[in-house]
């Protein structure tokens, strides 16, 4: 049974082989058999840029099949064929359009397309020519070609412009030539439909000064870059109205007050008799003979130009002439440079432009005069200033260089009124009216304020105790304009128990002196507020300052000394506790003892635990002031800004104490102090000088600068 089986299935594969090789020995003879066919239609193979043309190709097929349509060649990226791809049953027709369309851009002439139709591995191919036309074409016309034209003219040239090409067209008229700036064209845009034209004019106006040939080309652009179109025209410039104009120098120079005569010429270099008229552009002292001349052609003129400059005029000038044709309406332009020195000239200076003076002095002050020109002059001087104001001389000749010193002398009475007086002093030669002046700022002060003294202190009020001293420092200065000698006194009901010194000082003007207030209250003296006015008045006049200090009078103060003794053998201690005080007490406590070595006797036969001591002296250090190692220089501040000096440079501690550092307010100076470091910022818009000095405190005594000039300036 199973041997059956076998055979049977054996004989069934035999038979489905043997039919699957029947069916492709049909289909292949089929496949060889199958073909197609193409008929084209085209109506025409030109095309104009933008616009389209449509090939047509249709295809019938015996054999059911699929059909792919491709497109090569030059005219393949402007064509595109639909369908691309389609199934065709047997006897069953498709017609393939092709659509041809140029862009506007497509530059004319041939290209080629080629149509693939592929089937079934049959392909069969056909090729057209595509001609893209200029369907753009214009047309531009100039009329005369040629033309002469005479300098100072005008002439016109007639331009036509056509539009032969298949659209509307806008176009826009260029002028290309070295002349193009003497061309004007009535209209510079046209629009034209096609088969249209229309005429334009251009004018040609040729300068007076031109003359040579020259050509003029035309061109019309349209919207497309294909439409365009060029004309050419030639114009000859000849010089029908030319003429000459010629000084007979360019330059000159001359004194201020001279007088010149000098010429110009004209030529007719025309073809007929022509007149000109003559224009000056000049300064008011140059002037031309004649304003108008005629001149017969080839024939020449001379005129008389004018100069006189007056007194006091310099620098350099320019004339310029004009002349212009009546025919031609030539216009020509020659320039004359004159060079005008001052020949006559003084100037006048004074030593100081700005000054004080006190009522009842008299101050002298120098002018010098100077005649810068020249030649000799003789000069008169003015004087516009207070009656109590007199000058040395009112006239003077001077040779040409040579100077002179002038006094001016000024002597206000002692009642003049306080105040700027203006002193205005002219020198003017009167012929040739040269002149010169100087002004003199002179300040009146009053006696009082001559020698104006000023006292000033950071402390007012002083709180000190009974059985004790203190200093007080107080900065006087002189802030009059003359040198001061000030007697310093007191009064009020504290000076019993004050005192001053220095009680008198010399100081020149601005600057600044430290005066000390010493305030000793005795103990039998009463608690509760007194006064001292400190006066400093000047010797030679009235000029007064004074400042009241309050003085606060308390409880007297207890001292305990802490003293550390020590012995060998002895185990016990004697404590005593010292008072604080402060360093300003201790600062005056020094200054007046000045280095004075003291003993002190202890008594310390109570203290437990000591036998056989009944007294013991210890002598204390010497406390050493300190000391100003080198001299402080005068300082100089630019104007709005400040100075930072650091005073450990100059100031030394011989036991290594540490200092603390002072400076007296100057005047118009600000103080900022950090340390050893001290910054002067003066006050806002001050320039001039001022003074002051710098102190090194250890505690205990003190040491005082060099006095230190400040100055600020610009």
């Amino acid at each position: 049974m199973k041997k059956k089986s076998l055979k049977l299935t054996a004989k069934l594969t035999s038979f489905c082989l043997i039919l699957l090789t029947l069916f492709l020995v049909v289909s292949l003879t089929k496949l060889a058999m199958a073909d197609f066919t193409v008929e084209e239609r085209i109506l025409t193979n030109s095309v104009c840029p933008g616009s389209t043309i449509l090939i047509q190709e249709k295809i019938t097929t015996d054999t059911a099949s699929t059909f792919t349509v491709t497109l090569s060649g030059s005219a393949s990226r402007f064509s595109v064929a639909v369908p691309s791809g389609f199934w065709l049953e047997p006897d069953e027709e498709k017609t393939v359009y092709i659509y041809v369309t140029p862009s506007s851009r497509t530059v004319p002439g041939s290209y080629t397309l080629r149509v693939n139709i592929e089937s079934q591995g049959i392909s069969k191919v056909r090729e057209y020519e595509i001609i893209v036309e200029n369907c753009h074409s214009t047309s531009l016309t100039v009329e005369p070609t040629f033309q002469r034209i005479c300098a100072c003219e005008t002439k016109q040239l007639k331009l036509t412009i056509k539009n032969q090409g298949n659209y509307l067209e806008n176009y826009r008229l260029k002028v290309r030539s070295p002349i193009a700036s003497w061309v004007n064209l009535t209209s510079e845009t046209v629009s034209l439909h096609p088969g249209s034209e229309k005429e334009i004019t251009a004018y040609v106006s040729v300068p007076c000064n031109a003359r040579g040939d020259y050509e003029i080309n035309f061109e019309a652009v349209g919207t497309s870059e294909y439409a365009r179109a060029s004309a050419k025209a030639s114009v000859s410039v000849v010089q029908c109205f030319d003429y000459s104009l010629s000084p007979e120098k360019t330059s000159y120079s001359l004194c201020d007050g001279e007088k010149l005569n000098t010429s110009i010429k004209i030529k007719n270099l025309g073809t007929r008799d022509n007149t000109y008229s003559l224009m000056v552009d000049a300064p008011r002292w140059v002037s031309i003979e004649q304003k108008k001349v005629s001149v017969k052609k080839n024939e020449e003129k001379t005129l008389s130009l004018r100069v006189e400059p007056p007194y006091l005029t310099e620098g350099t000038f320019t004339a310029k002439i004009t002349a212009l044709s009546d025919y031609g309406k030539v216009m020509k332009t020659v320039e004359i440079e004159f060079k005008i020195e001052r020949c006559h000239g003084i100037i006048l200076t004074v030593e100081k432009e700005k000054d004080k003076i006190c009522n009842g002095f008299s101050k002298n002050y120098s002018l010098t005069v100077r005649n810068i020109g020249k030649f000799k002059d003789t000069f008169d001087i003015t004087l516009e200033a207070p009656e109590w104001v007199s000058l040395s001389l009112t006239h003077l000749t001077l040779n040409a260089t040579e100077e002179r010193t002038l006094t001016l002398t000024a002597s206000p009475p002692t009642n003049a009124r306080e105040g700027k007086n203006e002193i205005i002093v002219k020198v003017k030669d009167p012929l040739t009216k040269a002149e010169s002046e100087a002004r003199i700022e002179l300040e009146t002060v009053s006696i009082e304020n001559c020698y104006k003294p000023v006292i000033e202190t950071e402390n007012t009020t002083v709180i000190i105790a009974k059985d004790t001293t203190t200093i007080l420092p107080l900065t006087i200065t002189n802030e009059g304009i003359e040198k001061a000698t000030y007697e310093i006194s007191l009064s009020g009901t504290g000076i019993g128990f004050c005192q001053i010194n220095p009680a008198a000082l010399s100081l020149k003007p601005e600057e600044s002196e430290i005066i000390y207030l010493y305030i000793a209250p005795p103990v039998e003296i009463e608690e509760g507020n007194y006064f001292v006015n400190i006066i400093a008045k000047a010797v030679e006049g009235n000029a007064v300052a004074s400042k009241t200090i309050i003085i606060s009078v308390t409880k007297p103060t207890e001292f305990e000394k802490i003293e550390k003794i020590e012995k060998p053998e002895v185990t016990g201690k004697a404590v005593e506790e010292k008072k604080k005080i402060s360093w300003f007490a201790k600062l005056i406590s020094f200054i007046l003892r000045l280095f004075r070595p003291r003993t002190e006797k202890i008594n310390i036969t109570n203290v437990t635990n000591i036998t056989n001591i009944t007294e013991i002296s210890e002598t204390k250090p010497i406390n050493r002031a300190p000391v100003l190692i080198k001299e402080i220089p005068n300082i100089t501040i630019k104007k709005n800004e400040t100075f930072t000096i650091d005073l450990a440079l100059y100031f030394k501690d011989p036991d290594n104490d540490k200092l603390t550092f002072v400076v007296i307010k100057p005047l118009h100076i600000e103080v900022k102090t950090k340390g050893s470091k001290v910054t002067l910022i003066p006050e806002k818009g001050f320039e001039g000088e001022t003074k002051t000095r710098f102190y090194a405190f250890d505690g205990k005594e003190i040491a005082s600068s060099n006095p230190v000039k400040i100055t600020v300036k610009s």
